[in-house]
């Protein structure tokens, strides 16, 4: 299996379209499994990740797809946050393994619930039946990096959160970045959209972290990452960075 996830950041896009060979849910557990050693800020964290038919999927879907990987957390302030950077982290081992995926902010499983955890979001995930990867980062659709950050001391290592997934591409992070620390708010709303998906922006926030950090990973950045349990504002710094050394 392949767990150098980093440069599928820069090729990873969603997939709507798969074949009818449903994937192996050996391979699937498998992927969940590697997952779970990658989240060392979530190790406290309780969560599951179900796999279930797409037939047993509901909710808005405008494809239905082979499977679908349906995320499962305690009740946490943070929850929706975690919730992005662990299915991050599988979206990418299935990128990097062959199989596509689409983030489904609005599907649910019919029948199976968990005793005491919130069923969060769904991944939807097969073997494409359409290109798998982008070819060139200028396919990504997304904002010029002067929109999401004030200060261009880390834009190497922003521009992998540049091109993160969002609900409707909102891309609702903004960073404050000094040579030493890298703090992660929320842009203001700008668009009649960003109202539609607001109860998704923690999870774009989660999916943004998770690629920061695998960028500072990848360039051998030591640093240390501060998280508030609670946040009253959404404009307050949802986590900062420390950059502790850089080789």
């Amino acid at each position: 299996m392949e767990t150098n996830i980093y440069p599928y950041i820069f090729r990873r896009k969603s997939i709507r379209r798969y074949n009818d060979q449903s994937p192996n849910r050996k391979l699937l557990q498998e992927i969940i499994d590697v997952s779970k050693t990658m989240h060392p800020l979530v190790g406290y964290f309780k969560y599951e990740v179900m796999i279930v038919d797409g037939q047993d999927l509901k909710g808005y879907l405008n494809f239905r797809p082979p499977l679908g990987l349906v995320l499962y957390t305690e009740e946490h302030p943070l929850a929706e946050f975690y919730a992005g950077m662990i299915l991050q982290k599988i979206d990418l081992l299935c990128s990097a393994n062959g199989l596509g995926t689409c983030w489904l902010g609005m599907a649910t499983s019919k029948k199976n619930k968990i005793d005491g955890m919130r069923e969060m979001i769904t991944l939807a995930v097969g073997w494409p039946e359409e290109p798998l990867h982008r070819q060139e980062v200028s396919q990504f659709r997304r904002l010029d990096i002067t929109q999401i950050r004030d200060f261009p001391y880390w834009d190497q290592i922003l521009e992998s959160v540049r091109i993160a997934p969002s609900a409707t591409n909102g891309q609702p992070w903004y960073f404050t970045v000094k040579e030493d620390s890298i703090a992660m708010t929320f842009r203001k709303r700008l668009d009649v959209k960003d109202i539609f998906v607001s109860h998704l922006r923690w999870i774009d926030a989660g999916i943004a972290c998770c690629h920061l950090l695998l960028a500072l990973q990848n360039q051998g950045i030591t640093f240390a990452v501060h998280l508030k349990d609670e946040i009253k504002n959404e404009y307050e710094p949802i986590c900062l960075i420390d950059i502790v050394r850089v080789l």
